[in-house]
């Protein structure tokens, strides 16, 4: 099923961008007539079909659907910033396995580091990627994109919120701390950088309480696959895998 995002409701019309009105008709070749979902950002999706009247395409609205389609979690990724094409693919699967929150991480062994012009940049893009996804996996609302922060300013951020780091030096299987967080629907996830946490990092780590390491097994995994990885295992530990 075509999905697009609508802009706004006006009774049974829903009115379509025009970036997403050209994905729709020039590309995806849908023609009047035909069904497509449209994407509002609500709690659900709305089943629509192709119209078009003087003033041009728009989405004659059939129902609503997609009712319960978003996580019972709320889940929060925090992760380090890494290489262009594996940080994008950490953004893309993370949308779709049910984060709704994503913070990119300035660490001491972050492969890149963004000034303000080339961040707005980046995150045009990121934003486009995060979008694509949601469509693709039929989601209903757009997970947030934070600016990029320090470790130590994020962890600050993170309050009373439980969150837990996954450390390749930590023997703590994922699956035990997991259960000892049940109960939560509330978390914070942080993936470190490929080259791992530094040990002044991991000393600053000791200071929040509400901070858990665990561990993903005695393979080295990439920081993309850590990423992976650790959102299957949440979600099918306490959501809706």
């Amino acid at each position: 099923m075509n999905r697009v995002f609508i802009e706004k409701i006006d009774g049974k019309r829903a009115e379509i961008g025009r970036e997403e009105l050209h994905h729709l008709v020039s590309v995806l070749r849908t023609r009047p007539g035909e069904n497509f979902e449209g994407i509002s950002g609500g709690d659900f999706r709305y089943s629509l079909r192709l119209a078009r009247d003087a003033a041009g395409y728009y989405g004659e609205i059939i129902g609503e659907t997609g009712h319960g389609d978003e996580s019972s979690l709320d889940i929060e990724l925090a992760a380090a910033l890494i290489k262009r094409e594996k940080f994008e693919l950490i953004l893309q699967k993370a949308t779709e396995l049910g984060v709704n929150r994503i913070v990119p991480l300035n660490t001491a062994r972050t492969e890149i580091r963004l000034d303000s012009r080339r961040e707005e940049k980046k995150m045009e893009r990121w934003k486009r990627i995060i979008s694509e996804a949601v469509k693709q996996c039929g989601r209903n609302k757009v997970p947030m994109l934070e600016h990029s922060m320090d470790l130590e300013a994020y962890l600050d951020s993170t309050g009373e919120r439980k969150c837990f780091v996954l450390d390749e030096d930590c023997s703590e299987p994922v699956r035990k701390v997991l259960r000892g967080l049940a109960g939560n629907d509330s978390l914070s996830v942080m993936i470190g950088p490929e080259g791992g946490w530094a040990d002044e990092e991991r000393l600053l780590m000791k200071r929040y309480s509400n901070l858990a390491r665990a561990g993903l097994g005695p393979r080295v995994l990439r920081a993309e696959t850590a990423s992976v990885a650790a959102l299957a295992v949440i979600q099918y530990e306490l959501g809706d895998l």
